[in-house]
């Protein structure tokens, strides 16, 4: 296993136990560490970090109790060394107000509406943890099997060299 980590954040077990099935193929490569709670998550996250370990991509449902997926996610932009982190925020219960201010504010990479298809899950994570890789300037070839060869394939084409990105 890398020390390159998935995070997914939702007050519901179910939805949590969902994503790891679906990205289970993703698994083997990127561990995937689960949280019920906005606070869970932080405390996650300074774990994460503590061990040295890069934080690629945060999945998080919008409402949450105590303090929603946008306002947390708008949070992580604020601490230095998360910005890389690629946001998705997968949720059935967002207004239009909050999916702008997620876009605007917190800065989400990607958008997944609940009920999602697992297929489509598993595309748009393997998108993030790319784009990750690319701007981090991480060697991709550990991390292939799980990753978009097209946008590795383009990254190298443009760069030659990926840790110029």
């Amino acid at each position: 296993m890398s020390n390159i980590v998935i995070l997914c954040v939702d007050d519901e077990t179910e939805v949590l136990h969902a994503v790891v099935r679906d990205l289970s193929s993703i698994e083997d490569v990127f561990p995937i560490e689960i949280a019920e709670s906005a606070a869970d998550a932080a405390s996650l996250i300074e774990e994460i970090r503590n061990t040295g370990k890069y934080l690629a991509v945060i999945i998080c449902d919008h409402l949450m109790p105590e303090k929603d997926g946008v306002c947390f996610l708008k949070e992580l932009n604020e601490e230095s060394g998360l910005m890389a982190s690629r946001k998705i925020l997968l949720t059935g219960q967002a207004s239009h107000e909050d999916t702008i201010e997620a876009i605007n504010e917190a800065h989400i990479s990607c958008y997944i509406a609940k009920p999602w298809k697992s297929d489509e899950l598993r595309r748009h994570v393997r998108e993030q943890l790319s784009q990750f890789i690319v701007r981090s300037g991480i060697d991709p070839l550990p991390y292939m099997q799980a990753l978009d060869p097209i946008i590795i394939g383009e990254a190298i084409r443009q760069k030659g060299i990926l840790s110029d990105t």
